[in-house]
């Protein structure tokens, strides 16, 4: 370990008295080039920041003993009100002492100077009134002013000296983050990994679903359930084609048949003929009507000797008539075709096969669903890492930043994995 240490220092020395030249280096080797190229101003920066932060705690102290004189100061004049506010002002400034806790971050130790400087300095006009007295009568004096100077001086070396020292703390901040990074990343990447094999996985088995549905529809039993379907396909036709001829036809004996209807409730015309069966012709309720033949004929023969039609309109009236006589015929056709049609669909599932192919095609359409959901998955986890992989861009972009413009040189960072 010592050996490659060593051989590292040797390194960086080498980068480091070679800074015209384009550099290349691991993430985690940036803290050290920077550290051993500013080492002089690093030391010197952290033994200055020892120096302020123990000069606070001797100027605290030192307040705090002037508080003391505070305490045992007696005014000449012996008035309560003094000793009163004396007391509040020495007991307050007491508390805000005791509760102060330094910190050893340079940073914060310098908020908290300027936050416990705010609490002392807050007082009272009559606090006021009376410190001023009490350093106008006395050689009591609080040493705020040197406090406060000294706080300016933590600030000033904040914003000068102190920041190379900051720069290390940042660049290690940023080699750290990186490092989370990059096993983040390589932990995302099998994440992928595994959510692609699940995917195949499931492909594979979408296929063989696939295949099995191909031998199903291949086999003896599926051409004779083929077959069967396009049996009921054309008796599906035949019916529909039947029923709408017959509708067509009811269609055009509506207008005669409306008024015969008419007459015969409202002009007291009277009718031999069945009644219901034409009010069921015009309502195309086929089934209902028994024997209509006879009925249409007595119709036609009502219309022509009432002259309820024009003679063109009971031409047309008798034409379409005669091709309805013989509706019980198509009536019990349409019913044939309704039977064989239920037969034929109770026969195809009772099928087999048709149970088989069903379950088949849900199983389908199940790993289809499932399919998708994992690749709306894997699709998330690429964004997932896409996303970590720009930050880990952008907090190499910072590195090499910092890098660059402290050490004027040409660096470019990369990964150590």
């Amino acid at each position: 370990m010592r050996s490659l240490g060593k051989k590292f220092k040797r390194k960086v020395e080498k980068l480091v008295s070679s800074e015209e030249e384009d550099i290349e280096i691991k993430h985690n080797q940036a803290q050290q080039l920077f550290d051993d190229k500013k080492s002089y101003e690093i030391e010197k920066a952290k033994s200055k920041r020892e120096e302020l932060i123990e000069t606070s705690e001797k100027l605290i102290s030192r307040l705090d003993k002037e508080l003391e004189q505070v305490k045992s100061y007696e005014d000449n004049k012996d008035l309560n009100v003094i000793d009163d506010v004396k007391e509040n002002i020495y007991k307050s400034r007491k508390k805000i002492i005791k509760e102060y806790e330094s910190s050893n971050n340079i940073i914060q130790h310098n908020n908290e100077l300027k936050t416990f400087l705010t609490d002392f300095n807050e007082a009272s006009a009559k606090e006021k009134a009376v410190m001023k007295r009490i350093q106008k009568k006395s050689e009591t004096r609080l040493s705020l002013e040197k406090l406060n100077k000294h706080s300016q001086d933590i600030q000033e070396f904040i914003n000068n000296d102190y920041e190379t020292v900051e720069k290390s703390r940042k660049i290690s901040k940023l080699s750290e983050n990186i490092d989370e990074l990059l096993e983040k990343a390589e932990e995302e990447k099998k994440h992928i990994k595994n959510k692609k094999n699940e995917i195949n996985e499931i492909e594979e088995n979408l296929n063989s679903i696939k295949n099995e549905i191909s031998q199903i529809k291949e086999s003896q039993e599926w051409e004779s359930k083929e077959k069967l379907e396009n049996e009921s396909n054309k008796l599906e036709n035949d019916k529909a084609n039947l029923e709408k001829s017959l509708s067509k036809k009811a269609s055009k004996l509506d207008r005669g048949l409306k008024k015969l209807i008419y007459n015969i409730e409202n002009q007291g015309l009277k009718f031999e003929g069945d009644l219901r069966n034409l009010k069921s012709l015009r309502k195309e309720n086929f089934s209902q009507i028994n024997d209509i033949g006879s009925d249409l004929r007595k119709a036609e023969e009502k219309l022509e000797n009432e002259e309820i039609l024009t003679e063109r309109q009971l031409e047309k009236f008798e034409q379409t008539s005669k091709n309805l006589y013989d509706l019980d015929k198509k009536t019990a056709e349409i019913e044939r075709l309704r039977k064989q049609i239920d037969q034929n669909q109770e026969e195809l599932e009772n099928m087999d096969i048709v149970k088989n192919i069903g379950d088949v095609r849900k199983k389908k359409k199940e790993v289809k669903t499932d399919l998708e959901d994992q690749r709306k998955l894997l699709r998330k986890k690429k964004e997932k890492l896409n996303d970590t992989e720009n930050k880990i861009s952008e907090k190499f972009r910072s590195l090499e930043e910092i890098l660059n413009s402290s050490l004027n040189m040409n660096i470019s960072i990369s990964s150590s994995n």
